[in-house]
């Protein structure tokens, strides 16, 4: 790789293209501001009707109320689960849009050696 006067090696290879620009900023950021209060939320409401519903609940036997209480706990787990993946994967894509709403870079070029002829090595 060839360095370029100024440039250190972390960010030689972050070269800006010249004349590109930033497109507007969008929904993405206001989602990604808000991920981390709306992960923090969407924990805590399962978690609270979990409690709830193991405290208010009137088993017969301690054998019945175990069932019960491992069975909130699978459901609450399930539920979490999947609400981090939403998010995850919401903040995703998120961060490819920021990416790809932010200027472009110089890519290395990649010396094709058969350019010119790109069937000659087949034989065709």
């Amino acid at each position: 790789m060839t360095r370029h006067p100024g440039h250190t090696a972390q960010t030689a290879w972050l070269r800006r293209l010249p004349g590109s620009v930033r497109s507007v900023p969008g929904l993405e950021w206001m989602i990604l501001r808000r991920m981390p209060r709306a992960v923090a939320l969407a924990t805590a409401a399962p978690l609270l009707i979990a409690l709830l519903a193991i405290g208010l609940h009137d088993a017969d036997t301690a054998l019945a109320f175990e069932r019960f209480r491992s069975d909130v706990t699978i459901l609450l787990i399930a539920v979490l689960a999947t609400l981090w993946t939403a998010a995850f994967t919401l903040a995703i894509g998120c961060l490819i849009v920021v990416v790809m709403k932010g200027p472009a870079y110089v890519a290395d070029a990649y010396e094709l050696r058969d350019a010119e002829s790109p069937d000659a090595r087949h034989g065709t």
